[in-house]
C-alpha cells in the first residue's frame, strides 16, 4: 500500500485534500466496532440465510444478480486477504490485520457489489455491512480514503 501523504500533497487539489485525507484517516481507523468476532459475524449470516429462504425477495431471481453474485463470489475466491481472512480462528476480531477490510470492502469488490442494487442492498450490504456492524461511513467518504492509500 502506498502512502496517502505524497497523492494528498502533490495532488491538485492540495492542502484541503490533505485535510480531507487525514480527517478520513482517522474514521476509518473506528470503521469496524473492535468488538465483533468473526463468529458472531458468521452466525449473523447463517440468520440472514435462514431468513432469505422463507421470504424470498423478487429480485434475487433476476438473471443479473445471480451473473453480479457469482462474479463477487469468484473475486473473493481469488483474493489473498479474503483467503487470510478466511483461515482467521472464530474467536478472533473481524478487524484482525485489516483482512476483513481488505477483502470485503476492496474497491473492487464494493464496485462489482454496487453493479446491481439488488445484490447490494439484499446481499452484500447485510453480510458485509451489517453482520460485522461497520460503523456507518458514507461511500464517498471511504472512496476517499481509498484514492489516497492507493
Amino acid at each position: 500500500m502506498k502512502s496517502f501523504y505524497p497523492y494528498c500533497v502533490y495532488s491538485s487539489y492540495g492542502f484541503p485534500l490533505l485535510l480531507l485525507c487525514l480527517s478520513t484517516l482517522v474514521m476509518a481507523t473506528s470503521y469496524v466496532r473492535p468488538n465483533t468476532t468473526k463468529r458472531q459475524w458468521n452466525t449473523c449470516r447463517l440468520s440472514i440465510k435462514r431468513h432469505e429462504k422463507t421470504s424470498p425477495v423478487m429480485c434475487l431471481q433476476s438473471n443479473d444478480y445471480k451473473r453480479v453474485k457469482n462474479e463477487f463470489k469468484e473475486l473473493i475466491k481469488h483474493s489473498s486477504e479474503c483467503m487470510d481472512f478466511n483461515l482467521l480462528d472464530e474467536s478472533l476480531e473481524v478487524t484482525t490485520d485489516n483482512l476483513f477490510i481488505n477483502c470485503y470492502l476492496s474497491l473492487e469488490i464494493k464496485a462489482v457489489a454496487r453493479s446491481n442494487s439488488c445484490f447490494y442492498e439484499n446481499y452484500y450490504s447485510l453480510r458485509y455491512i451489517f453482520c460485522p456492524k461497520l460503523e456507518m461511513i458514507n461511500d464517498i467518504t471511504f472512496d476517499i480514503w481509498n484514492k489516497c492509500t492507493e
